[in-house]
């Protein structure tokens, strides 16, 4: 077991932070800091967990990579994980808790790529870049605070629920796919593919899908605008807006509904057993 009981571990040269447990138990750690070289921690213990108490930060694009064959935890308040590099964070179990999320702080080009079997990360008061996403059950990304978007720069897969919240916009760039995704933003909703099996549902201010979105249940729900800009593929399809909807090609093997408090524009076909 490695428990960092006191102090501060600060790299100021070029040289990397290295943590490694090839023994037994956990890793526990305080503050860990370096201007330039990246942060390596690494539990080889199996079992075992890494926990976190304190803030972890790199700079000058430094990353910090954590592995850990049980699960990464955060313990108390005051942990950040805060880099404008990459942070990779993998565990063979969870990475977080429900009700304890791993707290990131990304900055510039920076993002966070995680892998686990559950996925609990979030940002408080800061836009959350995320990387590479992947869970073998669910994924959960969130912001919190006053401020704070989710931008998914690159793929979010989960074999069974992906869940993201945001205290102001979702920006999903490239693929997600899950057994159901929900987003649920204050701000606005940019999304490009989606694949659910079950149920994609998406609530927001203004909802702009760029890609195709595939699932046998699909719900937008917004407060001003929904613009379909690629396909819309399932089951039962339904479009809620206080506003207006602008649609591209939608397919529903079973229902479309379709409601606006203002206009509607169809800009492509719009095909069912029934329309409503």
């Amino acid at each position: 077991m490695l428990i960092q009981t006191d102090g501060n571990v600060n790299s100021t040269g070029d040289g990397s932070i290295v943590v490694t447990n090839n023994s037994s138990g956990d890793i526990s750690l305080k503050k860990l800091s370096s201007n330039n070289g990246n942060i390596e921690i690494t539990n080889n213990a199996s079992e075992n967990d890494i926990i976190l108490n304190d803030e972890i930060r790199t700079e000058n694009q430094a990353n910090i990579n954590i592995t850990s064959q049980r699960n990464i935890l955060q313990n108390g308040d005051n942990v950040v994980l805060n880099s404008d590099g990459q942070i990779t964070l993998n565990a063979k179990k969870d990475i977080g808790l429900l009700d304890r999320f791993i707290n990131i702080f990304t900055k510039g080009d920076g993002k966070v790529n995680a892998q686990a079997e559950n996925i609990y990360i979030g940002s408080v008061d800061n836009n959350l870049n995320t990387g590479n996403i992947s869970a073998l059950n669910n994924a959960n990304i969130k912001t919190t605070g006053s401020s704070g978007s989710v931008i998914a720069k690159d793929n979010i897969t989960a074999g069974n629920e992906i869940s993201i919240n945001s205290v102001e916009d979702i920006v999903t760039n490239s693929s997600v796919a899950a057994k159901n995704v929900d987003y649920s933003a204050a701000g606005n909703i940019t999304a490009n593919n989606i694949t659910a099996e079950n149920n994609i549902t998406l609530t927001g201010s203004e909802i702009t899908t760029t890609g195709n979105i595939s699932s046998a249940d699909i719900l937008y729900d917004a407060d001003s605008k929904i613009q379909t800009d690629g396909s819309v593929v399932g089951d039962n399809v339904e479009l809620l807006s206080d506003g207006n909807i602008i649609t591209n090609e939608i397919t529903g093997m079973n229902d479309v509904t379709i409601t606006a408090q203002n206009s509607i524009e169809a800009r492509d076909k719009i095909t069912s057993t029934e329309v409503l």
